[in-house]
């Protein structure tokens, strides 16, 4: 079944992503907890916060969904959010890392039938969705928030490959959203060549921001990268993190495109 099949990896990539950071996190004292993040806005216990409220929201319409009823609603979401901003580092760090647990597990536990049928709503979608979509978004919200929490002790760090192999596939369809195509004063086509998965794309400017899985005929530049960092790149997240980004692309700069992509 379809459903199943796409399930599968996706749920796969979560825990991966969830094993990673609770190990990255486990030891971290108070001061090590409240270093800047990733996200210029959070700590490193804020955005664990932010995951764990998250992951016990996303809990509630799972079960929900499950149970044949409604779920939460959101205006029960503002009490939940106070109540997680309210907690102590090490605290919020120890509720982040039992209640993605939950998560995990319960994507874990469903068996094939109702990973092929289940439809679950999401508060900021106006149709529920099946359950390979809910993951999805799940996912890319968990792997790049666990770099924004990890990399604060550690400026190596890299998305994880499971969730970048997946995530750097789903980019065509949202790049759109979340880029700024005024941001360069002339339009530009871009190839786009990836490593670990190795990709090619044509980015551009010329029309809105478009990303398609093809080689650009005549391109103005070619930009060489991991997958994982086109997954960060797209998000805001690339800053001065550009080990093995190169880009030959006349006067264009990563700075530049940087610029392009100012986060979410």
């Amino acid at each position: 079944m379809r459903a199943v099949a796409e399930a599968d990896p996706v749920i796969g990539a979560l825990r991966a992503c969830h094993d990673h950071l609770v190990a990255a996190v486990a030891a971290l004292d108070q001061r090590s907890l409240t270093r800047p993040s990733g996200c210029v806005e959070w700590d490193i216990s804020q955005v664990l916060g932010h995951l764990g409220s998250g992951a016990e929201i996303g809990l509630g319409g799972l079960d929900a969904a499950r149970a044949g009823s409604d779920p939460p609603p959101r205006e029960t979401f503002p009490s939940v959010w106070a109540r997680w901003d309210a907690m102590r580092p090490e605290e919020c760090r120890d509720a982040f890392v039992a209640w993605d647990e939950r998560l995990v597990a319960s994507y874990e536990a469903l068996d094939d039938a109702t990973r092929a049928t289940l439809r679950i709503t999401l508060g900021f979608l106006p149709r529920p969705m099946d359950v390979p979509s809910v993951v999805g978004f799940r996912l890319s919200e968990s792997a790049l928030h666990s770099w924004d929490a990890r990399v604060g002790n550690d400026p190596h760090a890299t998305l994880d490959l499971p969730a970048a192999e997946l995530l750097v596939d789903r980019l065509p369809l949202s790049i759109g959203f979340f880029a700024q195509p005024d941001a360069l004063p002339d339009a530009i086509t871009l190839a786009v060549n990836t490593v670990d998965p190795p990709r090619t794309f044509a980015l551009s400017t010329v029309d809105g921001v478009t990303l398609q899985p093809v080689t650009p005929a005549s391109p103005d530049g070619t930009v060489t990268l991991g997958a994982e960092a086109l997954v960060r790149l797209v998000a805001g997240r690339l800053g001065t993190h550009r080990a093995g980004v190169h880009l030959d692309a006349g006067s264009l700069t990563i700075e530049d495109l940087c610029r392009v992509f100012p986060g979410y």
